[in-house]
């Protein structure tokens, strides 16, 4: 309330100092319009209403400035989609006060219009081919931000040769300062950045759209290649921060005996370019080595595609995603020699919720539905992808399966069984603890808790539980 006061006993004075000085000229004059009493080109002597006469032209230029800026606050406020810029908005209160120090010149010296013309015609257009630079950055900006093209923060992608995605930092009426994936600060001039081509991905609503290729040797099925790289673009898109559920994959080229695929997807535009390619190359390797597919374009043969199908070579791809990372090298080639690929077509149920098996599975390719029973019906609650584990609980305590897995699509599994890891627990007495501690801490991730303290408390009582069960269920004493 008192910034409102203040504002409007601002816009008061303004008006009131007008009147005062139109009036005391009135009085001593006999004329409100000091250019009518005063001639300063008469003499080099100033007097009381000559200065008043200046500064008559001075409060008509602040009071147009003060008032024009109120009315455009006023518009900008009830037209936010056709609002005035402030490079705008400053260069019409810069044009005026010209205008209004023209006229006063021409007035208070009692020199013609024709005249200052005549005589200023040839240096303006000197000092207007000299600025000519300066003049067109101006009025760039100026349809820069009228035109809304961008604004501070946004990001942009030049289509200028290769795709590079710049941040606006600052615009000013002579330059706007980006900023790269390098983390460099780059000064463009405004006719410059007005003439390239580029597309403001802040202003897009399905964001920027970004491209990663692979190539791969010819001897693979495309169709079974593209499938892989659907999954992995699903899986990315729908469970990566930033990633946009829009995706699509292809075969962009062959040569002699590679075959280039491309993944084009959208992310927002606050994630670099090197960033979200990374993210994509590793979640598609993933997939790709998951389903045994050979990466090496060269020296290609029937044995190598062979090795890379077998269950132990899928196994050494992606045991580091699941809890069979707290094995270490030599003791994930020992379970990699017992354990076997078993498949499932879609709609087809892996373990059904309340069964008790002793073993677990690894995804190698496809994916799966996580179902748990409620009033009888079952409830989707999950999707698993390649290198993601289900049933460990199971293959480690014996507990009943605590919920139902089914295909999605054709599905390769790895399986463990309870005699594949038993030899390992004989051998390593601390493995029992590194497989408790690490279900302990994905038990506490999937529950919500109130601090750390909280957290690592129920880490702590869930491990010691667990390494009581594996214990027993594999029949040795705790220690």
């Amino acid at each position: 309330m008192f910034k409102k006061y203040l504002s409007w006993s601002f816009y008061t004075v303004v008006v009131l100092s007008n009147l005062i000085v139109a009036g005391w000229l009135m009085y001593t004059k006999g004329s409100p319009f000091g250019w009518k009493v005063a001639n300063l080109g008469q003499d080099n002597s100033f007097v009381l209403h000559e200065i008043l006469a200046i500064a008559q032209f001075g409060l008509i230029g602040f009071t147009f400035d003060v008032f024009f800026r109120y009315f455009v606050r006023r518009y900008n406020k009830d037209h936010p989609d056709d609002a005035w810029s402030d490079i705008l908005i400053q260069a019409s209160v810069v044009i005026f006060y010209v205008c209004v120090g023209f006229l006063g010149f021409i007035s208070l010296y009692e020199h013609s219009i024709s005249t200052i013309i005549a005589s200023t015609s040839a240096l303006g257009f000197f000092v207007t081919y000299a600025a000519r630079n300066l003049i067109s950055d101006i009025v760039s900006s100026i349809s820069m931000q009228k035109n809304k093209l961008m604004s501070i923060g946004d990001y942009i992608e030049t289509r200028d040769g290769d795709k590079i995605r710049l941040q606006v930092k600052k615009m000013d009426f002579r330059y706007v300062t980006f900023l790269n994936d390098s983390v460099h600060l780059t000064r463009i001039p405004n006719q410059r950045v007005l003439s390239m081509s580029f597309v403001n991905i802040s202003q897009q609503d399905n964001g920027s759209e970004r491209v990663v290729d692979l190539q791969l040797g010819v001897h693979n099925s495309e169709d079974r290649i593209i499938d892989l790289l659907n999954s992995a673009a699903d899986y990315v898109c729908n469970h990566i921060p930033g990633f946009i559920n829009t995706y699509s994959t292809s075969v962009l080229s062959v040569s002699m005996n590679i075959v280039t695929y491309r993944i084009v997807y959208r992310c927002k535009p606050d994630l670099s370019f090197a960033k979200t390619r990374g993210i994509m190359l590793r979640h598609a390797l993933r997939f790709l080595k998951g389903a045994g597919i050979v990466l090496s374009t060269i020296e290609y043969s029937r044995s190598t595609e062979q090795i890379s199908q077998s269950a132990a070579a899928r196994l050494i791809e992606l045991y580091p995603f699941g809890v069979l990372k707290a094995l270490n090298v030599d003791e994930v080639e020992s379970l990699a020699s017992r354990v076997k690929l078993v498949q499932f077509a879609p709609g087809e149920y892996i373990i059904r919720q309340g069964d008790t098996d002793d073993c677990m599975y690894i995804i190698a390719e496809g994916g799966v539905e996580v179902l748990i029973d409620k009033d009888g019906q079952p409830l989707s609650v999950a999707k698993l992808w390649p290198g993601d584990c289900f049933g460990e609980m199971s293959l480690l305590t014996g507990e009943p399966r605590k919920a139902s897995i089914l295909a999605q699509k054709f599905t390769t599994l790895i399986l463990i069984n309870k005699i594949d890891i038993a030899p390992l627990l004989n051998e390593d007495s601390l493995l029992v603890g590194r497989l408790s501690q690490m279900l302990a801490e994905r038990m506490a991730h999937s529950q919500a808790m109130m601090n750390q303290s909280d957290k690592n408390e129920m880490i702590d009582k869930n491990r010691k539980s667990i390494a009581q069960k594996i214990l027993s269920f594999f029949g040795k004493k705790s220690k």
